[in-house]
């Protein structure tokens, strides 16, 4: 057995909030048996050609739109994954590191490089909603779902991007299909809520989103949103309720203050409605949308997201 490795540099821009730039210095191999006196019978030039042209993909582009999220994980494994197609019968390896701190090692034994494409798809798909671009999005969605059988997460991030370019009809049925083919996710049953909510189906925004917290009755997400139904349809008492406990499991949701001041107001709590849209304000501009839009592209933050 022996190894064959290249060294390479390469610079490019990432980010979704704000853009930076960052220098990358990157270890590339493969692990193979000797044969003929190369390294799983690859020729040198070749190999090096081969790397040298999935690095300038990489160089001076915007890693955002190649690997999906760009941490230095995702820029890893699709490498990996670049050369394991042109080299599949070895173990390829890598080492990555940024801006001379940051380094991340994997190999091609410890990731399942044969479903990598719905899984690249997938991120992209993922990267392309949370920067509000929805055609593409929805396209590489479409892309995932054709690689896999019944995705969860696919699913709903096409039914997301519908939501998201105020396409409401078709999201809504989208994710009545999607009851058929998840009818124990409340994250289903929360987005057609939310459809409803945008169509101002009132009756049926309740009733959907009463499901989703039956389901997953600690979610924070799926009791503000409830709450917001109740809200609109002016059932103040029952809006306070699901927002109480809301604020009760997540006291960081911005979204369910602002909303429990509403509620407080409509009711005649002046002084705790004053309170509630202070708070709220404050723990928006601390921890605002976006951390947790990464953190889980299925769920939303608040009230109609």
């Amino acid at each position: 057995m022996g190894s064959l490795f290249l060294l390479s540099k390469f610079e490019s821009k990432h980010g979704t909030g704000s853009v930076a730039e960052s220098s990358y210095s990157l270890k590339i191999g493969i692990n193979a048996q000797i044969v003929d006196g190369f390294v799983g019978n690859i020729d040198h030039d070749e190999f090096r050609n081969n790397v040298e042209s999935v690095v300038q993909e990489l160089r001076n582009n915007y890693l955002d739109s190649i690997v999906g999220r760009a941490t230095n994980e995702n820029i890893v494994t699709y490498i990996l994954w670049q050369i394991y197609k042109i080299c599949p019968k070895t173990i390829v390896f890598a080492e990555l590191v940024q801006n001379e701190k940051f380094g991340v090692m994997a190999s091609s034994e410890e990731i399942d490089l044969s479903s990598y494409e719905s899984e690249l798809y997938y991120k992209l798909g993922a990267s392309n909603l949370i920067r509000n671009n929805y055609n593409d999005a929805e396209k590489y969605f479409d892309k995932a779902q054709s690689l896999t059988i019944n995705s969860l997460r696919v699913f709903i991030g096409k039914g997301r991007c519908l939501f998201k370019s105020k396409r409401y009809k078709s999201c809504e049925e989208h994710f009545l299909k999607g009851i058929d083919l998840f009818p124990e996710s409340s994250e289903i049953y929360r987005n057609l809520g939310n459809a409803y909510l945008e169509q101002n189906n009132l009756t049926e925004a309740i009733k959907h989103l009463k499901h989703s917290v039956n389901l997953t009755p600690r979610s924070a997400i799926a009791l503000n949103n409830l709450g917001y139904a109740y809200l609109l349809k002016t059932q103040y008492n029952d809006a306070l309720k699901c927002q109480n406990v809301a604020i009760e499991i997540d006291s960081k949701m911005w979204e369910a203050y602002l909303d429990r001041a509403e509620s407080n107001k409509m009711l005649g709590n002046d002084l705790l409605a004053e309170k509630d849209v202070l708070l709220g304000k404050r723990l928006k501009e601390k921890y605002g949308v976006f951390p947790w839009e990464w953190l889980k592209l299925s769920s939303s933050t608040g009230k109609k997201d």
